[in-house]
């Protein structure tokens, strides 16, 4: 892939992003929230910012390294990027309850 010159590993990133397209995610592991956030053509810049974040916070949470996250964050995420909040945490949602769990 040649790049024009001066470009930056952002411009790089940017030109890849677009290069994905919606069938060639499916063969990909990818962290679920990365894979929402690229389906809708979205920055992590821009997640982080509708959902009130910093972007190095926003980026812990979509690797999946941020194990302490507040359901209230979970909440901003899931609106900026127009989903469910449990469409990020499929296997949360499926959850067996135990007795006396809401």
């Amino acid at each position: 892939m040649s790049e024009p010159s001066g470009a930056g590993p952002s411009a790089r990133w940017r030109c890849r992003r677009l290069a994905l397209k919606r069938a060639d995610m499916e063969g990909v592991d990818m962290p679920p929230l990365m894979r929402i956030r690229l389906q809708r053509g979205l920055r992590a810049e821009q997640v982080a910012v509708a959902a009130g974040l910093s972007l190095s916070g926003y980026r812990l949470l979509e690797s999946g390294r941020s194990v302490g996250a507040r359901v209230a964050t979970l909440l901003r995420v899931a609106s900026a990027l127009g989903v469910a909040a449990s469409d990020l945490m499929p296997g949360l949602a499926k959850r067996p309850r135990g007795k006396g769990e809401v």
